[in-house]
């Protein structure tokens, strides 16, 4: 090479930096997929991939690794958004299927109003009805507090004294 020659023909093989670039290790590319595909940790996955956890945690600080990992995580999220696809796709023919066959009417009319609502399940409704039976509550400052009486009570004319547990009237 002649001094004349851009700079850049140099550096052949590196960065802007002048740095070779990194090659991901056989065992870190290993890790990666673990975590990315299994959701394991970092110290399981170097565990499994058969190299100290101190390492694969230093070579996750390289920039290189974190979007290796990133990639393959994106990855794991496209094969399972297929997958989910597929199962969606086969659990609707079955449910057309059922829709045409079973015996019960009961599932057939289940079937053909889950299918009519775009084939979404309708939410169901919980009402919780627990009611409090007692304890302390707190009245703040100022607060305005109403005694509660029994019906007993009310009937019989009788005010219920809370001082000294008995009826007064």
């Amino acid at each position: 090479m002649t001094s004349q020659e851009p700079a850049e023909q140099k550096s052949y093989g590196r960065d802007l930096s002048g740095r070779k670039p990194y090659a991901i290790r056989a065992k870190t590319r290993h890790a990666l997929e673990l975590i990315a595909h299994k959701g394991l940790t970092v110290v399981e996955a170097s565990k499994l991939a058969g190299m100290n956890h101190g390492s694969l945690y230093r070579a996750l600080a390289r920039p290189e690794v974190q979007a290796e990992l990133e990639r393959l995580k994106a990855l794991q999220v496209q094969r399972l958004d297929t997958v989910k696809a597929e199962a969606q796709a086969a659990a609707f023919m079955n449910g057309l299927e059922l829709m045409a066959t079973s015996p019960d009417h009961k599932v057939r009319a289940q079937l053909v109003e889950f299918f009519a609502g775009g084939g979404k399940k309708s939410p169901a409704v919980t009402v919780n009805n627990t009611v409090n039976t007692g304890g302390y509550a707190y009245a703040p400052p100022g607060a305005r507090v109403v005694d509660i009486e029994d019906a007993e009570t009310v009937e019989d004319g009788g005010t219920h004294d809370t001082q000294s547990g008995g009826e007064s009237g």
